[in-house]
């Protein structure tokens, strides 16, 4: 249970566990700090536990958070992909595109946000003048000595 990091998530179930476990050597005789020790959490760590009434269920995975504040807006997004999509740009990535666009003094986002956007439209494709890999069969000829090649 207790591999000494600190904020890991445990269950509910497993908190209950602890608790049980902790207090049941507790009335045994053992000493708190060295109970919860082994475990590997604190003596506040269990009392806070112990304390807590109702069914603790850790929030941190599904609690509401607020939106970043520099989040893309649909607009921004609209933008990099009309600006990837012009006739300019068509056939360049964004690695190409971001500096060509920070020369003219304009700044849309960085190459990972043009990645990104391009990504979650389903558009991140192929893109500039080298040719597009090709899967080729392979030799169906194999040499077992030299000079010998057979099919």
């Amino acid at each position: 249970m207790g591999d000494g990091r600190r904020g890991r998530l445990i269950s509910a179930s497993d908190r209950k566990q602890a608790v049980e476990l902790i207090s049941e050597a507790i009335n045994a005789g053992a000493c708190l700090y060295k109970a919860s020790a082994e475990l590997g959490i604190s003596k506040r760590t269990y009392n806070r536990w112990k304390n807590n009434a109702n069914d603790y269920i850790d929030e941190r995975v599904t609690c509401a958070r607020p939106e970043p504040v520099n989040k893309l807006t649909k607009e921004e997004r609209n933008l990099i992909l009309d600006t990837m999509n012009s006739e300019e740009f068509a056939s360049k990535t964004p690695c190409e595109i971001v500096p060509i666009l920070a020369d003219r003094g304009i700044y849309l986002g960085s190459e990972s946000t043009f990645y990104k956007v391009l990504d979650e439209a389903e558009m991140l494709a192929h893109r500039g003048r080298a040719h597009k890999p090709q899967k080729r069969p392979i030799s169906t000829h194999k040499a077992m000595s030299p000079d010998e090649v057979l099919d």
